[in-house]
This record gives C-alpha cells, structure tokens and sequence, in this order.
C-alpha cells in the first residue's frame, strides 16, 4: 500500500497496489472503500453515541439502530402529518415531531408545535389582520391593542416602535396624521372643498393642485380639468358643467339676464339665437315674429329688412360677392365692408378673421403641437394648450 495519510482521529487512508482508495482503521484490522463507514466504526473505540432515544434516553452509534430500538421498545406510531407517537420504558405515552427533537405528552402541544415547520397561522386579529400560531399569542397581542378613533387603532412593534393601523383594510402607518387621512378612504369624508366648483377633496394638497388647473374665462364661467386630463366648463354658482365653452356662455346669462340676441321682427329679445327663420336665398331670410305673427325678409349681413318679398331685397343681396372659398364680402346699409362665411351666419369686418372662422367648417388644423401633436386652427390656442397642459411658456 502506498501514499498513507492521516484521515481523522483513527482513520487512515491509502492506495492498493491496483490504485483503490481504502480506509482503515488505526487500532484494528477494520477497511472500507467508504469514509462514512470508517467513521461509524470508529465509535466502537470512541464509544461516541451521537443518536440518543428521546423516550429512555438510551443512545446508539448507528442511526438505524436507533430506529429499531423505537419500533421494538417503544411501539412507535404516526399519528398525524409531522406528529409520531409511542411509549417510554415506564409506559408513558408521548408525543414527538418527526421533524426536529420535540417531545410532548400532549398531542394538542405536538399540533401546535406542528405549525414551526407548516407556517401555518390560524388565529388572525380582526383589527390589523396579523395572523399568529396560537390563540394565547393573539389575545396577548389583542390586549397591547389600543382603540383610538373610528377605524384608528395603535400598538406597538416588538422593536418598541409606535403603529398606527386601520380595523377595515391592511394599511399601517407610523403617522397619526396618515392614518386620520387614510380613514377618509372608508368614510368618504371630503372636508377640503374648492370655492369655485364646491367639488371635495380628502387632502389639502389634493385641493391645491385642482387650483392650480383652475382658470377664470368670464363672469360666471370657469375651467378646469377633471382627473382624464379633459377640458371642463362650469357655472362657481350653481352645479353646471360642460365640455363646450360656448354652452357655459348660454348658461351665465341665466345669472347675468343678459339677452344679446333680439328680434330683427320685434323689440324682444332672447339668451340664445333664436329659430323661427327660414332660408330663402343667398344672404336673405325670412322670418316670423313670435309677438305679431308676421312674415318678414331680412338680411342676415346688415339691418336691410322689409314685410315684402320685392326686387328692392333682390338688389340689395347682389351687392354681395364671392372673395374665396366659403368667404363673401358686401358692404352694409352705412357703406362698411364686411366679410361674411358662406355656410353659417358668421360676419367679421377682418377678412383674416374669416379666413380663421373658415377653417371650422374645412376642419383645417395647421399648427401643431410637437409635444404631443395635437393640431389647432389658432395659434393663440396652440400658445395656450402649450402654456396650460405642458407648462411651456414662448
């Protein structure tokens, strides 16, 4: 044998002439190919017994010794999943986890204990939801609760730290004052409400930053925008909203009794356009006035108006001519130039302003956003959408 060394305490270790590992024993003529085996015998001269019996404190060199001893002295039985049972040399009847070393002589202590390797927690607080293994452990940490407020409650950490909880979800915090807030959640609670819209909010700085998208248009017309992002008009009066500017205007003369729109018939006059007319030729129109049920023509471009239907209104709309695409021009009763659209009721003494108004019916867009390219007809309204969505002021 050839290249002898020293293993461990009366363990040896060499080659056969053929080149096989062998372990040998240093006081008898005990060999093994196996270097676990060499370490089991060496306990027949250490007298080592690492493997003791829990039940009679007997113990073995050999684990599978030990386990014979069990079966055939102590009548060893599984009882549940992780629990064993059996008899100790005086005929007592204990309880031990097949896991680890616990021993009992209750079954309901080896159940408990079962949970260590399970993770199981069956006992769950009804106010912060924590779940424990045993009810003990749950009334303990009942009693360090305390109540104080409406789904408000505190304890304190097992590193001493303060907690705030709420009793309806999960959430904790280590702040009075986020707890208080967080209650709104579950009392629907808006105590901060905007002076403008009377709409609530559950926190302050919630409050401030829906000011902040506020913006005052005219008497008794606001906007702002809801949480999408979309542009709302309201009434600071009463509960009034509406996506269209226009529609907020008609709204505040229900506040302000203003009546711009009269009759071209009679002295009334109305909120919003009225539409007792009827088209009758480029630039002429007949009406009926609802105070004296009489028919009227009238142009829609200056004052002219007559009961009759005659050449003299015939000779006053030829005045009118085409300058472009959907834009007319004439000249009023007192001589001024006007440009008119050729599809709605639209008149402006600009014909650049025309050319503008022109693009609502032609649905022409030309400036751009290049943040998010979002097209406009104005460039004043490309300059705002700039200023107000993406905080860019040129």
């Amino acid at each position: 044998m050839s290249g002898i060394f020293k293993v461990d305490d009366h363990i040896w270790c060499g080659k056969t002439s053929g080149g096989i590992q062998l372990y040998f024993c240093a006081i008898c003529p005990y060999n093994t190919h196996y270097k676990g085996n060499a370490r089991t015998h060496k306990r027949v001269h250490t007298r080592e017994r690492p493997f003791q019996c829990s039940l009679c404190e007997k113990s073995f060199t050999v684990k599978s010794n030990l386990y014979r001893h069990m079966n055939s002295s102590h009548a060893i039985f599984k009882v549940e999943d992780y629990i064993w049972g059996g008899r100790t040399s005086g005929g007592i009847q204990v309880y031990f986890c097949g896991v680890c070393t616990y021993m009992t002589h209750s079954k309901g202590h080896a159940r408990i204990h079962r949970r260590v390797h399970t993770q199981e927690k069956p006992y769950q607080c009804t106010v912060c939801h924590k779940h424990f293994t045993q009810s003990s452990t749950l009334y303990r940490h009942l009693r360090a609760m305390m109540k104080l407020e409406d789904f408000i409650w505190s304890a304190r950490t097992p590193g001493g730290l303060q907690l705030y909880f709420c009793s309806a979800c999960p959430y904790k915090t280590g702040l009075k004052g986020h707890a208080r807030t967080h209650k709104r959640v579950h009392t629907r609670e808006r105590p901060f409400q905007c002076s403008i819209c009377q709409r609530g909010f559950t926190q302050s700085s919630n409050l401030y930053r829906h000011m902040k998208t506020m913006c005052y248009v005219q008497s008794y017309v606001w906007c702002g925008r809801t949480l999408f992002g979309q542009r709302v008009y309201f009434c600071p009066i009463c509960p009034y909203e509406t996506s269209k500017k226009s529609h907020a205007e008609y709204h505040s003369r229900k506040h302000t009794k203003e009546k711009p729109f009269q009759c071209p018939l009679c002295p009334k006059a109305f909120t919003q356009k009225f539409n007792t007319t009827e088209y009758v030729r480029f630039g002429v129109w007949k009406g009926v006035c609802r105070s004296t049920s009489r028919n009227i023509y009238f142009c829609v471009y200056c004052d002219y108006k007559t009961p009759r239907r005659d050449n003299a209104l015939y000779q006053h709309s030829r005045a009118i001519f085409k300058v472009e695409d959907y834009i007319w021009s004439g000249k009023t009763s007192g001589g001024i130039q006007v440009y008119f659209c050729g599809v709605c009721s639209y008149m402006a003494f600009s014909k650049s302003h025309t050319r503008i108004h022109r693009r609502v019916h032609t649905q022409e867009r030309p400036y751009q956003c290049t943040v998010c390219h979002k097209h406009f007809t104005q460039s004043s309204t490309l300059y705002r959408h700039l200023r107000l969505s993406h905080r860019i002021h040129q």
